[in-house]
């Protein structure tokens, strides 16, 4: 994200910017930042505490509504693949049956299980359901299923705001584009995540938000707040690295799909931004990957890894020939092949905002079923030879395609 930053020198906004705004809030993000360390005694005396932060953000950013956004949790996802490998889904599981349930005493171990975060954001949904709002503000609250219109007047359902993506990212991006058509001018979308930025940016870029809708970013902690101008940013960077930016990110490494160890974003940006035939490309790949896309990121990697070879294999062997630790080595090419595709495949789960997934479309795209989970696949060929395993020098597993 500061990458971003200092590469547009990003200008902030003033809340007298986004008057009347739509304010989009990430509700996960919401409760870990403010109602993690400190929780109110019951699950009744939460709910009431979301719903006055939710109108107190709304009087700070002067918005005219806000949008509570939530994610899914879904047994099998490519999110909960990644989770499994780095072993962050995890916590007793405790289910809500009344209002007034005092919360767990091991709170940040309650929102480590997704079980447990589908039922509170649910018990949320119900709960806020009851109350009434502020004259002159609308709060839109989410479930899994639905999201509805609460107002001084009453409320309603909104099926056009129905969505079953997993994240709340991009569920917030189709809120935003919904409210742009919606005939709002101003959209704040709240976040502290970078996938959130790079989407957001995307959605500027290939006009799923129009030019003329002014959109603010706010993120940071409370030292470190600050209301981004995201018009201003996609204007700086162009339509064709803004539609670049999600793809880049999910090949360098985001919450579904793995990073190249040690490599980080700043140098892969950086050659993006330098190379016209990478912004077109990225661009352009969509979810089905071509050989030339797969040549074309191939490429890429060996840059990332400051290579003049364009083939991975021969990458890696430079490497060994210079030392280098297995862990800093890039895959091999059946490998990569893999990665670049998972990396395709959640670029186009960004990009195509609204759009209903089918949960089965990951396999086949670097990812496969087990035991009835959707598990990451890591490679389609052995590391070696059979015969050399046997012999078990270890070093060949890292040198062979």
């Amino acid at each position: 994200m500061h990458e971003l930053e200092k590469v547009t020198a990003a200008e902030q906004l003033n809340t007298e910017d986004v008057n009347s705004c739509v304010l989009i809030l990430d509700a996960m993000a919401v409760i870990r930042a403010h109602f993690e360390k400190r929780p109110p005694p019951t699950f009744a005396e939460l709910g009431d505490a979301v719903f006055q932060f939710i109108i107190k953000q709304a009087k700070q950013y002067r918005a005219a509504r806000v949008d509570w956004v939530i994610d899914q949790y879904r047994k099998s996802s490519i999110k909960n693949a990644e989770r499994t490998r780095r072993g962050t889904d995890s916590g007793q599981r405790i289910a809500i049956t009344d209002r007034h349930q005092k919360l767990p005493k091991s709170w940040s171990n309650f929102l480590k299980n997704s079980d447990n975060k589908s039922d509170l954001l649910e018990f949320l949904y119900n709960y806020m359901s009851t109350k009434e709002t502020e004259p002159q503000l609308q709060i839109v609250i989410t479930s899994a299923n639905h999201a509805k219109r609460l107002s001084l007047g009453g409320q309603e359902l909104m099926p056009e705001l129905h969505c079953n993506h997993e994240e709340a990212d991009t569920r917030m991006l189709f809120h935003a584009a919904q409210a742009s058509q919606d005939g709002y001018d101003k959209v704040v979308i709240c976040s502290p995540d970078t996938d959130v930025l790079v989407i957001s940016l995307a959605a500027i870029g290939n006009g799923h938000i129009p030019p003329e809708t002014c959109v603010g970013f706010l993120t940071g902690t409370s030292k470190g707040r600050r209301l981004l101008n995201l018009s201003k940013m996609a204007a700086t960077l162009g339509g064709q690295l803004c539609s670049s930016l999600p793809l880049l990110h999910a090949l360098t490494g985001c919450d579904a799909v793995s990073c190249f160890h040690n490599k980080g974003k700043k140098r892969p940006l950086s050659l993006l931004k330098s190379s016209n035939r990478y912004m077109e490309g990225f661009s352009k790949i969509s979810r089905n990957l071509s050989p030339a896309d797969f040549t074309l990121l191939e490429n890429f990697v060996c840059e990332i890894y400051g290579s003049k070879e364009e083939d991975i294999n021969l990458t890696r062997f430079e490497l060994y020939k210079k030392g280098a630790l297995p862990s800093l080595m890039p895959p091999n090419k059946d490998c990569l092949e893999l990665h670049c595709m998972r990396s395709a495949y959640q670029a186009s789960v960004w990009t195509d905002l609204g759009n209903q997934l089918d949960m089965d479309a990951a396999i086949g795209f670097g990812w496969e079923i087990v035991d009835g989970q959707l598990e990451i696949l890591w490679r389609r060929k052995e590391e070696a030879p059979a015969d050399i395993l046997k012999v078990g020098v270890v070093t060949v597993y890292y040198i062979l395609p």
